[in-house]
């Protein structure tokens, strides 16, 4: 949806941009087993091996706002990685 919305927001000069976050340190995930957790980190993320920070997330919004080149993209913030079928 984020390339057919920017094409039909531009004439309003509106971008849209969406973020496909991995797994990130929050309080849903405080609550992981340390198992889970394990092997989110192990098996579900490429590099860094570790969740991601609400700094990383923030980080990123800033620069989709800094940089107004960027629209109709939808920017995968995951370390690489990607949700076992099974944790």
């Amino acid at each position: 949806m984020t390339l057919p919305m920017a094409r039909d927001l531009s004439r309003y000069n509106v971008r849209v941009v969406s973020i496909a976050p991995g797994v990130f340190d929050s309080s849903m995930t405080a609550v992981l087993g340390a198992k889970a957790r394990k092997s989110l980190e192990n098996e579900g993320i490429v590099y860094p091996r570790r969740f991601g920070q609400p700094d990383e997330f923030a980080k990123t919004i800033r620069w989709i706002l800094d940089c107004p080149y960027v629209n109709g993209e939808t920017i995968r913030l995951s370390g690489g990685g990607r949700l076992p079928g099974k944790l």
